[in-house]
């Protein structure tokens, strides 16, 4: 059986930065080194302790890279590198809500804003503050909505898709999704 790893990309979404960064990159081999790996916690229900690895559990390896941090055309100068933050290796029955839960992020530990108050009140905790959450994952946008105070941001990006002609975005629950 033969994996499918591209599903390619629409023509339309082609004048993007972030597909135009991926073409270039497609034949570009990574920079062999050692990250840091998370392993997510899954219950063990099997009598002798063991997780059942068969087509319906599959253990995969989910590479969070850092984002760009310049425009396309700039990109010559940074080394042309795609940079890998962390992997983190789940078992497919783990839900996407825990996956999504372990993906580091440095905005989750501070907010960059710019405070004309100096009696504002300062955000103790990110995460709780701002719970809202998106993995857009080919035409389906998942969306966490866990969290009561979270902001369900997919019709705006539901929006432009339409508009930029590149595609109709599904909406769906991340946990309620298996990985």
């Amino acid at each position: 059986m033969k994996i499918q790893r591209d599903y390619g990309v629409p023509e339309a979404a082609n004048k993007l930065e972030t597909i135009q960064a991926k073409l270039k990159y497609d034949n570009i081999q990574p920079r062999k080194k050692e990250f840091d790996n998370v392993m997510l916690k899954q219950n063990v229900n099997s009598s002798d302790g063991t997780h059942d690895l068969t087509l319906n559990n599959s253990l995969v390896v989910v590479r969070i890279y850092l984002p760009f941090s310049t425009t396309l055309k700039k990109l010559s100068r940074r080394g042309d590198k795609l940079k890998c933050s962390h992997e983190i290796v789940a078992l497919t029955s783990n839900l996407l809500s825990e996956l999504r839960d372990q993906i580091l992020c440095a905005s989750d530990n501070g907010l960059c804003v710019d405070i004309d108050d100096l009696k504002a009140r300062p955000v103790s905790d990110v995460k709780l503050e701002y719970p809202s959450g998106l993995i857009g994952i080919d035409d389906v946008l998942y969306v966490d909505m866990r969290a009561s105070n979270a902001v369900d941001y997919s019709e705006v990006i539901k929006q432009w898709g339409v508009q930029k002609n590149i595609a109709k975005f599904k909406v769906v629950q991340m946990d309620q999704v298996s990985i």
